[in-house]
């Protein structure tokens, strides 16, 4: 079968090859995956500025079927319809594993630029990953759980207060998730920052029920944010675009006392003005993954 692979380290490096199918332990199921989602970490992958350890078959937003299962399996049948989380090799006994975060666990190998991932035909995977797609969510749309995961991880650890104004900075697909996500948390209004080259993810946000667009190829991010919040800022601003300009716009439309929630994969090192960050006060809350879906 053929199988989407980062062959070797570098940029690019990436190839369609063949594959032999799986051989599924006693404790894993066989998926047949039927779609898959291109995360943004598999163009940082594809550019070498994300952990890859090839060679590796890429992926990891998708949905499947079961087709077999693993002797020592239990709780799961043919044909259920499933997802997964990441986190395979996890080793259920750091502290990170014991308090839910698994995610973060030193022994974790995850799949899609560690061990093997989903763009391809079939996955071998343990069934403490799995989750069960409810009977009315599709296959086509439950590929969308782990990135909303992500989403729904960073308002855990910087939670939305009721009534309050939180901004997106960047309206690629996390950032309009977590857009969407923060209004159903219970923010009073949501605004989305993105520039001329998202016209069109600005207008699915804006169709979706985000409040307010800013382009920021053509309007001044933190004066649109103060017009908006009676000259304060944002209580949260969720940033998403991982570049220095997006976490400088962040800086500035904040306001004192608020909260950056940092989701964005950056490039290098950036200048940080780090007096302005003091003397606003500003909480900075950092997240990568999810530590469950």
């Amino acid at each position: 079968m053929k199988a989407l692979m980062k062959v070797s380290k570098g940029k690019g490096n990436i190839e369609i090859r063949d594959v032999e199918m799986p051989k599924m332990k006693n404790d894993e199921v066989l998926i047949e995956v039927k779609y898959v989602g291109i995360c943004g970490s598999d163009l940082h992958i594809e550019a070498d500025e994300h952990p890859n350890h090839p060679p590796v078959i890429l992926g990891h937003e998708y949905s499947g079927v079961i087709k077999e299962v693993g002797s020592a399996v239990e709780g799961w049948k043919v044909g259920d319809r499933v997802v997964s989380e990441l986190h395979a090799g996890a080793c259920h006994q750091c502290v990170l594993c014991k308090t839910g975060n698994a995610f973060a666990c030193p022994s974790k190998h995850p799949i899609g630029w560690w061990t093997n991932g989903t763009y391809v035909k079939y996955i071998a995977i343990s069934s403490w990953l799995l989750h069960q797609i409810p009977d009315k969510l599709s296959l086509f749309n439950a590929t969308l759980t782990e990135p909303l995961a992500v989403c729904m991880n960073i308002l855990q650890r910087a939670p939305v207060a009721p009534q309050s104004f939180v901004a997106v900075i960047g309206p690629g697909p996390i950032g309009i998730l977590s857009a969407l996500a923060a209004k159903a948390a219970g923010a009073g209004k949501v605004a989305i920052v993105g520039r001329n080259s998202s016209l069109e993810r600005l207008k699915l946000a804006s169709e979706l029920g985000i409040d307010y667009i800013i382009n920021n190829s053509v309007q001044d991010v933190e004066s649109e944010i103060r017009s908006l919040t009676n000259g304060m800022g944002a209580d949260l601003v969720i940033e998403t675009g991982g570049t220095e300009n997006s976490v400088l716009d962040a800086i500035k439309a904040v306001r004192k006392l608020g909260t950056i929630a940092a989701l964005g994969v950056g490039k290098g090192t950036y200048n940080f003005p780090w007096n302005d960050v003091i003397f606003k006060a500003i909480n900075i809350v950092f997240s990568f993954s999810a530590n469950y879906l």
